[in-house]
């Protein structure tokens, strides 16, 4: 599958580690996985552009969005408008969204899992 994965760099978590270490992270576990992936950084109003623009590219099935519950919430109506998959990395500071989906809070082990992860559908009202 093709994905874009919007980095939110204002995150909570994203804001205390090495976010070019964590996109490596994600771009080869996606890689080892049999995706293609692009990277998109984005914070502050960059984040509302960058969603609209990934999950309106007839190339992607689907986008990664990590980041915060505002962020996460913000990719999941774009995604469900556009007919995209959604996976979330949790890297906010509450991430209810993704406790909610039962994903590893970790944000490494979060990409792992969506890596090898399967199709589900789930609730975003």
């Amino acid at each position: 599958m093709r994905f874009a994965a919007i980095v939110n760099a204002a995150g909570g978590t994203l804001r205390t580690i090495d976010v070019e270490q964590f996109t490596r992270h994600i771009e080869t576990a996606l890689t080892e996985a049999g995706h293609e992936v692009e990277i998109v950084m984005a914070s502050g109003k960059d984040v509302v552009e960058a969603v609209e623009r990934v999950t309106t590219d007839p190339r992607l099935d689907g986008i990664i969005v990590a980041g915060g519950d505002g962020t996460l919430s913000l990719g999941a109506a774009a995604a469900w408008k556009h007919e995209k998959l959604l996976a979330v990395v949790p890297a906010g500071t509450m991430n209810f969204f993704a406790k909610s989906l039962e994903l590893p809070t970790d944000i490494f082990a979060a990409v792992e899992a969506l890596a090898t992860g399967e199709e589900k559908r789930v609730d975003i009202a």
